[in-house]
């Protein structure tokens, strides 16, 4: 199963460390290389000769300053991202004279297990389980992860008073979950004549799903092809999908093909594995739980622009150079 957590932190960022000779100092795009800042450098405090060494091996003492340089090149960027966007939030709550109440970060914690729960509750998984799962993947320790919980929890306090969810927008998403639906394989292709075509070797070989999933891996242009064409469960309500394919969609009956479908740039075949009735459920059962699950969703949308917009604002000057190796690595395309 692969997992993807969108990460917050892009734009222009890093933090002087003040380690090494030579800096750049950055301001949105523009970079700017600077000399003669040996005593900034040295205004930097020194670790007490009384600290523990970070490691030993084979009973020789390894000192940071071997560390560090390799730590900076291997993860130098992203953290330079967290703390960057962290100490931006602070600055920007202090400009509108907001504080985070207590509890915050744990609420956004429970989000999280919730939002978890949501997205694999019919796949047998467990939430937290999947969590510490994708913790240990990404080396959010107690650090790093708790730094995101509440860089998160600042986002969403500066942007929550923004956030208004229509009433279209939730019957729509009541729609969408609870009306029909339908399990779908889908082939696209550059023209007519190759849909065309498609149909024709499908029908040959007797019209079946087994049929049209071979046909979907040999020709079709869509991702899905490499899924044998399936795009799981759709709705005719779902306006995230082309007008023309949510058109024909109540023509269909489980185990027919589509005629082929003209759309804006492309042609496309639709294969209906399964009819799914609308779930009898009303809306006043569940409007409640879709207006909030639609306002986390505009917030996260908010927080995303949000922290874009403060981290291109950043003016942050790096001394070290491995940092700075880190920093323009992550920035190449």
């Amino acid at each position: 199963m692969n997992i993807h957590i969108r990460q917050l932190f892009s734009g222009v960022l890093c933090i002087a460390l003040g380690i090494s000779v030579g800096c750049s100092t950055r301001t949105g795009s523009g970079v700017r290389y600077d000399r003669g800042l040996e005593k900034a450098q040295t205004s930097v405090p020194k670790r007490g000769s009384n600290d523990k060494p970070p490691l030993i091996v084979q009973g020789h003492v390894v000192p940071w300053s071997r560390i560090m340089p390799g730590l900076s090149e291997a993860a130098g960027a992203t953290v330079m991202r967290e703390i960057v966007l962290s100490m931006m939030l602070d600055e920007e709550l202090a400009q509108q004279g907001l504080v985070l109440k207590a509890g915050a970060v744990e609420t956004e914690r429970g989000y999280l297990v919730e939002s978890m729960r949501r997205s694999f509750e019919n796949q047998g998984v467990d939430a937290g389980e999947l969590i510490e799962r994708i913790r240990l993947q990404r080396g959010l320790g107690p650090v790093r992860f708790g730094r995101l919980l509440e860089s998160n929890a600042k986002l969403r306090l500066l942007v929550q008073d923004q956030i208004i969810v229509k009433e279209q927008t939730i019957n729509e998403a009541y729609q969408i979950r609870h009306g029909p639906r339908y399990e779908c394989l889908l082939i696209t292709t550059q023209s007519r004549q190759q849909a065309v075509d498609a149909l024709k070797r499908i029908s040959d070989m007797g019209n079946t799903q087994v049929a049209f999933s071979a046909i979907a891996q040999a020709m079709s242009t869509d991702p899905s092809a490499a899924n044998s064409g399936r795009i799981g469960i759709i709705s005719p309500a779902d306006t995230s999908i082309t007008q023309a394919i949510r058109s024909i969609l109540s023509t269909l009956q489980a185990g027919q093909i589509s005629p082929v479908i003209a759309m804006d740039d492309r042609f496309a075949l639709i294969f209906v594995v399964r009819q799914i009735p609308p779930t009898g459920v009303p809306m006043a059962d569940v409007e409640d739980q879709i207006r909030q699950s639609l306002t986390h969703r505009l917030e996260r949308l908010a927080m995303e622009q949000l922290a874009d917009r403060l981290v291109a604002q950043a003016r942050v000057t790096v001394f070290d150079r491995s940092l700075d190796w880190s920093w323009n690595s992550s920035n190449q395309p």
